[in-house]
């Protein structure tokens, strides 16, 4: 059993050692595309209809659920409602009114006359994160010299890589530690000078199903982003 749970730990420290060697993200950067109108076309289709996140300049967060359009060095917002990353002190808070405690959500009166509607409020110390919820009109604006990156977190893509890195590192790690002894599961059938040996198959199966799991579930939580630089 100890055995087994050494190299359950071994196994997943070994899938994270990969993930972190091949990376978790592919970069595009425009420089790298022959012109920018190029660089705009490729990622117009890429994440069209989908979630990205927009970093500017000043560094602030956008979310946006609809995906983006870019034309003529303008960024162009095809949502109602956006997402802007926010950092406030508690001492500038006035009113909260909570409206969801599983989700943390909550509508903010600042003390300067402020009003934000918030979601996914995290609070330490004397500060408050959340995510600030805009609603603008169906399509609004930004300039491209603002904007730092636009990045798209797939996360089927994440499984399918921790698929792939998860089922080679275990079938090499059961076929080359020899996991499961045989003797464990028909101890009377096994001949006594063979009962401290390994099944090497077996080892090796096991290793190959327990690894494409465990793989396709920590690709799933780490996820793969596709980075946009501008």
């Amino acid at each position: 059993m100890k055995t087994l749970l050494v190299s359950f730990v071994f196994f997943i420290s070994f899938i994270l050692f990969i993930f972190s060697f091949l990376g978790c993200s592919s970069i595009y950067n425009i420089k790298n595309f022959p012109s920018k109108e190029k660089f705009y076309q490729n990622l117009n289709n890429f994440v069209k209809d989908k979630n990205v996140k927009i970093c500017t300049g000043g560094d602030s967060v956008i979310h946006l659920n609809e995906g983006v359009e870019i034309n003529d060095d303008t960024l162009i917002i095809l949502n109602k409602k956006i997402k802007e990353e926010k950092f406030i002190s508690l001492n500038e808070i006035k009113n909260i009114d909570y409206n969801n405690y599983q989700n943390p959500s909550a509508f903010l009166e600042l003390k300067n006359g402020e009003k934000l509607e918030a979601e996914d409020i995290r609070i330490s110390n004397d500060s408050m994160r959340f995510n600030n919820i805009k609603y603008v009109d169906l399509k609004s604006s930004i300039s491209t010299k603002e904007i730092k990156e636009i990045s798209l977190d797939s996360r089927w893509t994440g499984v399918i890589k921790g698929l792939l890195i998860g089922t080679l590192s275990g079938a090499a790690i059961g076929g080359l530690t020899h996991i499961i002894p045989a003797t464990e599961h028909h101890p009377s059938f096994t001949p006594p000078y063979q009962r401290s040996e390994y099944n090497t198959f077996n080892s090796f199966m096991i290793g190959t199903v327990s690894g494409a799991f465990i793989g396709s579930i920590i690709g799933w939580l780490i996820g793969y982003d596709f980075i946009y630089q501008f």
